[in-house]
């Protein structure tokens, strides 16, 4: 399923703002490893909502999964995000 330009600003919004919230936004937090040629990247949260608004393969790969995941527990796409923005909000 291909999301709209508005449910994929929805996404993006959603994920500036956990970013945001995140306690360390600007330290890494995800690190992955290229198949090709064995090399870690790590991301911070910030760059992570970056990946995901410039559509990489990363950041369609994470759309993937929320698409996924919101079908499979019939909630909205962004729910995930929101808990986290909660969750955050909550360890402060």
């Amino acid at each position: 399923m291909e999301l709209d330009d508005f449910e994929y600003q929805r996404i993006v919004r959603r994920l500036r703002e956990w970013a945001l919230s995140h306690p360390s936004p600007d330290r890494p937090f995800m690190a992955i490893m290229d198949e090709t040629d064995s090399e870690l990247t790590e991301l911070t949260p910030i760059q992570f909502a970056e990946q995901v608004e410039r559509r990489t393969e990363i950041g369609r790969s994470y759309v993937s999964y929320l698409e996924e995941m919101s079908t499979l527990h019939a909630e909205d796409i962004v729910a995930s995000i929101d808990r986290t923005i909660r969750a955050n909000e909550l360890a402060r």
